[in-house]
């Protein structure tokens, strides 16, 4: 696994991990393939199972679904975190390599990926919606939503906590109200996850974006925060909820809504507006890999997958003990892309975050072609 950039590990999602170097990478790649029959020793054989086939044999014999006659190279940025995992483990396995694609992966925070995103120096990036990508589109970026990543698993207590004092075990509903002139903290802070899951109950409530501080901070910071008082409510990341969970002074208030388009997603940069061929090459090893791999949300379980993920994205394997891991549809159904029109309503009646007036058109912000094409090849 190609890993460069030396970006924080913190952002929507999981643990720290430990520092992949180009040394441990280069060991890691000891198990991948160099062709395109994968090869695995025996404590990884049972994670990756024959490759997914076609629907049906007229796809099969699809030039569009053939790998890339000419190899073509990629750059995206991918967190070492669970979940990102889909990237890496496709890329640790050979997957990128079957279709014909030199995958590079950029260790990089959303906030530093984003204007590389836009100059094309990558050509992909991992991350939620945001009003920093909204305001860059609006400006003319071509800039487009390609792909959902993971989905929110329904036993997941990821998403915003509060104090107990400001939501007593008597109330069943959280009175928004009482946020008024206190801090909330994320990992991205205002026009991220805290705006589009929090600003609707804030508009209800005849709040404004105003009437709350809105902090960035590292995941494990912000926990930290949380615990010693020094904010009123946060965004706790998966596994880092888990530590909140039956400690009296806090309560779990929300999570991510269950839409594909409001959780973590893949960015496209201007440099792959022309190459729909070779999205949809990266989208058919992306879903390959999810479908080999990563199925249902138990595969953390077994002791060889977990073995494979740890080496594949360079966690320990104590980063893996988590209650309920992200989950990944192999079909990567972008859900309703009018969750995007929603979220970007949201944050332009908040105030302040959003430099235009009018959400731009779901048409302006997506480009499914390579998804679509993807999906029309595998089963």
């Amino acid at each position: 696994m190609v890993v460069a950039g030396c970006g924080s590990s913190e952002d929507d999602g999981s643990a720290s991990p430990a520092t992949t170097t180009s040394e441990d990478t280069a060991a890691a790649d000891t198990t991948a393939p160099d062709t395109g029959d994968r090869e695995t020793d025996d404590t990884t054989a049972s994670t990756a199972p024959a490759t997914s086939q076609p629907v049906d044999g007229e796809a099969a014999d699809d030039p569009a679904c053939a790998p890339l006659a000419e190899p073509a190279s990629i750059k995206i940025s991918a967190l070492q975190l669970l979940p990102y995992l889909p990237v890496h483990i496709a890329e640790h396995l050979g997957y990128f390599d079957e279709e014909g694609i030199d995958l590079t992966i950029e260790n990089l925070r959303s906030s530093e990926a984003l204007p590389l995103l836009g100059q094309g120096d990558i050509d992909y990036m991992i991350a939620p919606v945001s009003a920093q990508l909204f305001n860059a589109i609006d400006a003319g970026v071509e800039l487009r939503w390609a792909s959902p990543l993971n989905t929110a698993n329904p036993e997941s207590m990821n998403g915003l906590w509060v104090k107990a004092e400001l939501f007593p075990p008597e109330e069943d509903e959280f009175d928004w109200t009482k946020m008024k002139g206190r801090t909330m903290v994320s990992s991205t802070g205002h026009g991220g996850v805290l705006t589009y899951v929090a600003g609707p109950h804030m508009l209800e409530a005849g709040m404004s974006i105003d009437d709350i501080t809105a902090l960035a901070m590292p995941s494990a910071d912000l926990i930290v925060a949380l615990e010693n008082g020094s904010v009123d409510m946060a965004w706790a990341p998966s596994p880092f909820w888990e530590r909140l969970v039956g400690n009296p002074d806090f309560r779990f208030v929300e999570g991510f809504p269950p839409e594909p388009a409001s959780d973590i997603g893949i960015i496209a940069g201007p440099s792959m507006s022309d190459r729909p061929e070779v999205a949809a090459a990266f989208f058919r090893a992306l879903m390959r890999a999810i479908e080999d791999n990563l199925q249902g949300g138990d595969y953390l379980e077994d002791e060889a997958s977990r073995q494979l993920i740890a080496e594949a994205v360079g966690l320990e394997e104590a980063d893996l003990d988590v209650e309920a891991p992200n989950l990944f549809d192999p079909r990567l159904d972008p859900g309703d892309l009018e969750a995007f029109t929603r979220n970007q309503q949201v944050m332009i009646d908040l105030g302040s975050l959003l430099e235009y007036d009018e959400p731009i058109p779901v048409e302006d912000l997506v480009d499914l072609r390579g998804l679509d094409a993807a999906r029309e090849c595998l089963s």
